[in-house]
Formats: C-alpha cells, sequence, structure tokens
C-alpha cells in the first residue's frame, strides 16, 4: 500500500521550523513582534475563566443543595 501526499505533512513539531524562527529573532529579552501585552491578556483570560468556572460549580452545588433538602422535607425528614 502506498502512502498519498507528503508523510512529513502530518508530523506535529512543538516548534517552528529554523526557517520560520530565523525572522522572529531579535535580542533575547524582547517578545516577538506583535505579541506586546499578549502574555497579560492570557493571562487575564485564564484568570476569568476560572473564576467563571468556580461561579458555575458554586451555582450547581447551590442548586444541588436546595434540591436535596425539598427531598428530605417533602419525606418527612
Amino acid at each position: 500500500m502506498e502512502i498519498d501526499g507528503d508523510p512529513a505533512a502530518g508530523v506535529y513539531t512543538n516548534r517552528p521550523s529554523r526557517a520560520a524562527a530565523a525572522g522572529v529573532r531579535g535580542p533575547v529579552g524582547a517578545p516577538p513582534p506583535g505579541t506586546t501585552g499578549q502574555r497579560a491578556l492570557d493571562r487575564m483570560f485564564v484568570a476569568l475563566r476560572a473564576y467563571e468556572q468556580r461561579a458555575q460549580r458554586r451555582l450547581a452545588l447551590r442548586a444541588w443543595l436546595v434540591d436535596r433538602r425539598a427531598e428530605t422535607a417533602s419525606a418527612g425528614g
């Protein structure tokens, strides 16, 4: 059985090729062009998502507790 297409096309790498990275390189401490403040925004979005997930879990727990109290009250307990 023959492989259709380029077998290396589906290979995943966790970093860009040397040719792609050559144009991005600059001073060691400098962020790549166009990403100024992006890390801060990413951290903000992660924190916001975590806050939202905690609020959803609190709401689900509160609803569960209300349902459980209603069940025990109707059972006479």
